[in-house]
């Protein structure tokens, strides 16, 4: 995971009929508070048009260098990365075998800070619902409760910098803090087709720091030193933001004590 920095104001989309609806939400919520808290009653469908507005996928996309949120995984097109609500919107658990909770941060639907976009398998196969946080009883259930009271145990990475809770060693990624381990099991980061892919990757990082060193060990080999530059380069771009696997890549360049790389810090 990488940090995400997202545009400091929200889509226009999002200020003029999200605020509308949420507010619409509002008032359904305050008429019967008991039956949503319950799960009786259900918001009406939540305005997939809205949230997934072309403008606010396209802003996304380019804060997030096309990449899923989570993983970083690139799918071979931006359409395969669907929008993600951070905080669920109509149900929530704390683990994957306790009871939901209802009706989930329905106010937040239409949040920029709570969107994202993350691939079918961060999304859909593991996270679903799941919004663990260090004191449930503390948990916001309704627009009047106080959100800020909560402390989630996946990390947003939007707000903070995923690289202060996981770093990796090779193509795994270890928890340097509670909050870094629960992001890895709930999201299923050590899941074995991410390792494979990140394991590829490493493989390429491997091949082309070989030839970099051993094109310093043979300085007037010129088609050597050609290809080496090439290779360089390649090892240039693995590090930056836009780079698929990028944190991973950081990690093992600075194993490697390589190409002056520092761990993202912000």
């Amino acid at each position: 995971m990488i940090l995400i920095v997202k545009r400091n104001v929200p889509p226009s989309y999002l200020l003029g009929r999200g605020i509308k609806q949420t507010e619409s939400d509002y008032k359904l919520f305050d008429l019967c508070p008991d039956e949503y808290l319950s799960g009786k009653r259900r918001f009406p469908k939540f305005k997939n048009s809205i949230y997934n507005a072309k403008q606010v996928k396209k802003a996304l996309l380019k804060s997030q260098f096309n990449k899923c949120c989570y993983c970083e995984s690139k799918p071979l097109a931006p359409r395969d990365l669907a929008i993600e609500h951070f905080r669920p919107k109509s149900e929530v658990r704390q683990t994957r075998s306790t009871e939901k909770e209802y009706p989930g941060y329905y106010w937040l639907s239409y949040e920029w800070d709570n969107l994202l976009l993350s691939c079918h398998e961060c999304n859909s196969g593991y996270k679903g619902i799941l919004f663990p946080l260090a004191n449930p009883h503390h948990r916001a259930r309704c627009h009047h409760d106080d959100i800020s009271l909560e402390q989630p145990l996946f990390i947003h990475p939007a707000t903070q910098n995923p690289r202060k809770h996981i770093q990796f060693e090779d193509e795994s990624p270890k928890a340097l803090t509670p909050i870094g381990e629960t992001t890895i099991e709930g999201l299923g980061l050590c899941r074995s087709s991410l390792r494979e892919r990140r394991f590829e990757k490493l493989q390429l990082l491997k091949t082309f720091l070989d030839i970099v060193e051993c094109a310093k060990k043979k300085p007037r080999d010129s088609d050597l030193r050609a290809v080496a530059g090439k290779a360089q380069e390649f090892l240039k771009a693995a590090i930056l933001p836009d780079a698929e696997y990028s944190s991973m890549a950081q990690d093992f360049m600075l194993r490697r004590q390589v190409l002056g790389v520092t761990r993202q810090s912000a």
